[in-house]
């Protein structure tokens, strides 16, 4: 049974079998009328009223005190749940979902008020381990510094906690070039695809350099079979509720890449299995030139994760679908094509952009390497 509090020590009484001294504050009464009670405890008696004092000064400021148990975990999943614009940008969203997922994974079961500053600034260190860009680093941060700012506004910390913001973003290397796949890359990872269902989409990035995305939305309606070309106008959105929809492409990046007749051919291929799907289960045939068996957008994890497995069969390094968009810009560049069309066929509105992010100096600068068009079939010329 606990000892009897002496008088003026309020509700502080020695816990025998824990060996502790407990100390219990009243919260007043909640929405039901049920009077809430928060205990504290202690070493020692000094101890523990010294954190009744703090706790009663938390409550006298006007603190939430009931959520002192909010972990990183809930309130990150908050946060990206409810706490992002309805209309941000997609790809916006994927970003501070992965580097959200990053940092749960970290620190996820900590509460929300035992954070420091250093757990953020090791997360950051880790980023930068890895070879992450300093840009890259600022955004990370951003993710906890959203969510705590967001659990401020639930009233699950006191304004000014946000310990993300304090964080400082470690010095990062000299970014090395992005290694570039060769002709040869290339060509073993279309190998290791053959018969694959996204094959013809591997295809389609390699040859016109599109982004995933754009590859993911890309309608059947916009590809002409009769004069071999892909018309690129919409990129893939990320919604609120886990859905994809179309979107205008990046920065209004519309375009028309000419691709060699064996693209269109597999394509064309491709699209006899997608109707026949359809028909099986009893539906219209989608628009859209790269849907799953279901008829719906395919989610780009997905992708990334066949990617993978592609990659490992062709013994390929790839560090993702850019890569193949990487090394377009640079065949394009050995092969003599000037950069203004080069940027024409990304999509980009700034050459300076083409030059300094997506073209790489490489062995065989000095030749005329046919690539592109001939990646698909030795016998195929284009342009």
């Amino acid at each position: 049974m606990g000892q009897r509090r002496s008088r003026g020590d309020g509700s502080v009484y020695f816990d025998a079998a824990n060996g502790v001294w407990v100390g219990a504050v009243d919260l007043g009464r909640d929405d039901d009328g049920v009077r809430r009670r928060r205990k504290v405890s202690g070493r020692t008696k000094t101890a523990a009223l010294a954190r009744m004092r703090e706790l009663r000064r938390r409550l006298d400021d006007g603190e939430v005190v009931t959520h002192d148990k909010t972990t990183v975990q809930l309130a990150m999943e908050d946060f990206l749940a409810r706490g992002l614009p309805a209309k941000l940008a997609s790809n916006t969203r994927y970003v501070l979902t992965l580097y959200g997922a990053r940092f749960t994974e970290r620190v996820g079961g900590r509460t929300l008020r035992a954070l420091t500053t250093r757990d953020v600034e090791d997360f950051l260190q880790a980023l930068a381990d890895e070879g992450k860009a300093h840009r890259t680093l600022i955004v990370a941060r951003s993710v906890p510094a959203r969510c705590l700012d967001h659990a401020i506004r639930q009233g699950w910390l006191p304004a000014g906690r946000n310990v993300a913001t304090l964080a400082r973003i470690p010095e990062t290397v000299e970014r090395k070039l992005r290694p570039v796949l060769s002709d040869t890359d290339v060509r073993a990872l279309l190998e290791a695809a053959k018969g694959e269902r996204w094959e013809p989409l591997l295809a389609t990035v390699a040859i016109t350099g599109c982004r995933i995305g754009e590859a993911i939305a890309q309608a059947w309606s916009e590809i002409d079979t009769d004069r071999n070309l892909v018309h690129i106008t919409a990129g893939v959105r990320h919604e609120a509720d886990g859905s994809l929809s179309r979107r205008e492409p990046k920065k209004n990046s519309h375009r028309t890449v000419e691709v060699p007749p064996a693209l269109i051919q597999t394509l064309q291929a491709h699209r006899r299995r997608v109707v026949a799907e359809a028909l099986a289960a009893g539906r219209p045939a989608p628009d859209l030139a790269f849907p799953t068996a279901a008829g719906s957008m395919v989610h780009r994890r997905n992708l990334d994760r066949w990617l993978d497995r592609i990659a490992k069969a062709a013994g390929v390094k790839v560090k993702g679908w850019h890569d193949l968009r990487h090394a377009l810009a640079t065949g394009l560049g050995d092969d003599g094509v000037p950069v203004t069309r080069t940027a024409s066929v990304l999509g980009h509105r700034n050459i300076d952009t083409t030059t300094r992010v997506y073209t790489h100096p490489t062995e065989a600068a000095d030749a005329a390497v046919a690539r592109g068009l001939r990646l698909l079939s030795p016998d195929d010329q284009g342009t």
